[in-house]
């Protein structure tokens, strides 16, 4: 964007006042809109965003079949300081089926903390309630993470997730009620 050539710019400026360079050049400019531009690990959001959506069900595994949708979201995102991240994303979707309608609800709170540079805190509450009309579930599933992320370059992160899962009202045999933990470690890359 504009305001990226200007920074980028105004950073030249202050270097060659300094007398640390004559010029960035190409590969100057390119490793500077690298780090100062796509350094943050995780998202930096200010503001909130309301939406709405109507969608079409052709088919699914439950059998429905023809049947229109809903879609409702909101989302709030907080920077509380220079370090810390507030994030709250809310979401539901109805298919509507004859009055018997179907529905999924899904909030995702976090809260990120910059520990440095490289490492990011993340902090996520996932709730889920899904209201089955096919088979009369109403399944509430509750995910506790919180995992640190360790920048490897810009796009390359080592991650170490502690995680909690607590599931009530199911009656998939595949998915039972109850209360899972667990470690994860990895990478992950990012693509943008």
């Amino acid at each position: 964007s504009d305001y990226e050539l200007k920074w980028i710019g105004d950073v030249e400026a202050v270097l060659r006042s300094a007398g640390i360079v004559n010029s960035l050049g190409a590969i100057g400019i390119l490793r500077t809109q690298h780090v100062l531009v796509n350094e943050n690990i995780s998202l930096r959001r200010y503001g909130w965003k309301v939406r709405a959506g109507l969608s079409y069900v052709g088919s699914n595994f439950d059998g429905l079949t023809d049947k229109p949708g809903v879609l409702l979201g909101a989302e709030y995102h907080h920077p509380l300081n220079n370090q810390t991240q507030l994030s709250d994303v809310a979401t539901v979707n109805f298919v509507l089926n004859d009055g018997d309608n179907g529905y999924n609800f899904n909030n995702n709170l976090s809260l990120t903390y910059e520990v440095d540079d490289r490492i990011d805190w993340e902090n996520v509450w996932n709730l889920n309630y899904a209201k089955n009309s096919v088979n009369n579930d109403d399944v509430t599933t509750n995910n506790l993470s919180s995992t640190f992320a360790y920048e490897i370059n810009n796009t390359l992160d080592f991650t170490t997730t502690a995680r909690v899962q607590h599931i009530n009202g199911s009656s998939d045999a595949s998915n039972p009620d109850g209360t899972d933990r667990a470690l994860i470690m990895g990478v992950r890359y990012r693509l943008r």
